[in-house]
């Protein structure tokens, strides 16, 4: 069976879905859903809040923070140096939580800080990777 796209044209499409703008596109998907519905997303990954209202303040400034992110990593024309800020933004937030953790169930102390350090790592293993690529394929 042959493919009806042609080879420039899916070379074209290849370079236009990376990981680095799929991150970007959830990045962006995350924190708009954050942003719009704070208690939404709160009420599937948060325990009742002491402070519905200051914690819904706190979400949506999360979740504006990761629309900005994604929207700058997918217009970037360096997305390496993007990625690790998006990285530098996701590792605070574990730290924030760790330091804050008297204030947040085990629950929420632990989904916290693992999914922040998880979307870090992506972003530095995305990075990393494109970067190893790139310069393989300039060496050869």
């Amino acid at each position: 069976m042959t493919s009806s796209i042609s080879s420039p044209a899916r070379r074209s499409l290849k370079s236009l879905v990376t990981p680095a703008r799929l991150y970007a596109i959830g990045r962006i998907a995350l924190g708009a859903w954050i942003f719009l519905d704070p208690s939404g997303f709160g009420a599937k990954w948060l325990t009742p809040p002491q402070d519905p209202l200051l914690t819904g303040l706190m979400l949506r400034a999360g979740g504006g923070k990761d629309v900005m992110l994604g929207l700058g990593l997918l217009l970037a024309d360096k997305p390496r140096r993007w990625l690790w800020i998006c990285a530098g933004y996701d590792f605070i937030d574990a730290f924030i939580v760790f330091f804050a953790r008297s204030r947040f169930s085990d629950q929420d102390l632990w989904s916290g800080m693992i999914g922040a350090g998880a979307f870090g790592l992506l972003a530095v293993a995305i990075a990393e990777v494109g970067a190893r690529r790139r310069r393989a394929a300039t060496n050869s």
